[in-house]
């Protein structure tokens, strides 16, 4: 028979060993500019990348990036249409990215985050989050988004955009955005387009009629 200190002891073992197999998520903050970050980031187990397979690192001009992230935009139940990203945020969004993808592994991808601010009242100031994944896979360029111009959640006393961290995995509810495939753009489930980003059409800035 088991000795009540033995079994705690194999208890121990077993807590300590499950632990050590448990997915560790590691997070490098590539760029930070005010009202926007990107961020890499990877699984390890057992001291090692959990393998993805993504076809990083790439170069890809920052102008580029731009263009894509100017086309991607939400629609509302009367069809009208709004950019998933501000335009104040495209520019310094796009840099992050373009260094991320120049710097990850095959077992990386890229977070980011905007932070638009709104004035109620000429007093109060809303601040919100749109947050995003970007990897690519083959010669396309997945995006998928957490939120879109959503509340940052508080917690403790944290509430601020420098204290927010992007999420690890996508909501399982559904969004309250709808994201509408622009060119060179197919869906991928319901918070996310696979963008051909090598397309000619992304050379040269997008014409837009929902940007302002």
């Amino acid at each position: 028979m088991t000795s009540p200190l033995a079994r705690l002891g194999l208890l121990g073992l077993t807590v300590c060993l499950l632990s050590g197999c448990a997915p560790k998520l590691v997070r490098e903050r590539v760029f930070e500019q005010p009202g926007v970050r990107v961020e890499l980031r990877h699984q390890v187990v057992d001291g090692k990348p959990v393998a993805r397979g993504y076809a990083q690192p790439t170069t890809i001009a920052d102008v580029r990036i731009a263009h894509i992230l100017a086309s991607l935009s939400t629609e509302d139940d009367k069809g009208e249409r709004k950019p998933m990203i501000r335009s104040e945020f495209v520019y310094p969004l796009a840099d992050g990215i373009a260094v991320a993808l120049a710097k990850a592994g095959p077992d990386d991808e890229v977070a980011a985050a905007s932070f638009p601010q709104d004035r109620r009242l000429g007093i109060f100031t809303d601040e919100t989050v749109t947050a995003f994944r970007l990897v690519l896979v083959g010669d396309e360029m997945q995006i998928e988004f957490y939120s879109f111009e959503g509340t940052i959640e508080r917690e403790g006393n944290k509430s601020s955009p420098r204290e927010y961290e992007i999420p690890t995995e996508l909501p399982t509810y559904a969004p309250r955005f709808k994201l509408v495939p622009a060119e060179a753009q197919t869906r991928l489930g319901p918070r996310g387009v696979s963008v051909a980003w090598r397309d000619p059409y992304y050379r040269r800035p997008v014409s837009l009629s929902f940007r302002q």
